[in-house]
């Protein structure tokens, strides 16, 4: 699940107005990784990462994935999500893109998925329990990337 907002109104102005939902839906409907771009994932992740991870990456076509979002055309503000997705969705396309290593980042929603630090061994000090929780199972999952 992620959301979708600004932190600052673009142009320097006091307001946006929301646009550009059909366009989501639309890419979210037609979503499907291609070979290049599962074969991108497989050269970037370490060699230990299990071939059903590339098997499940294969066959995520988003029908599961919903979409809750403001009117098209509303009055938007700052820090206040526009557009709320929540499925299984695909985070390695910037790194594809814009050239970003994938080593050593991991999503929001992989960090958000760790409400507890219940489930990993160890004292931790004073650290918040669900962001560490996170921290030490992509260490664990990607050791040599982390």
């Amino acid at each position: 699940m992620f959301d979708l907002y600004f932190r600052k109104n673009p142009f320097g102005g006091e307001y946006t107005v929301f646009a550009g939902l059909e366009e989501c839906i639309r890419f979210i409907a037609n979503f499907k990784l291609s070979k290049e771009e599962i074969a991108f994932v497989r050269e970037t992740l370490s060699p230990t990462c299990e071939d059903a991870f590339f098997d499940y990456l294969e066959g995520i076509d988003c029908s599961d994935v919903e979409v809750y979002a403001i009117a098209e055309g509303s009055v938007v503000f700052p820090k206040i999500p526009m557009m709320r997705v929540e499925g299984p969705v695909a985070g390695y396309q910037a790194g594809k893109i814009f050239g970003i290593p994938l080593r050593g980042t991991h999503s929001h929603a992989f960090v958000s998925s760790f409400m507890r630090l219940s489930i990993l061994k160890g004292v931790f000090g004073e650290t918040n329990p669900s962001e560490l929780a996170a921290f030490i199972s992509y260490a664990m999952a990607f050791p040599d990337n982390f």
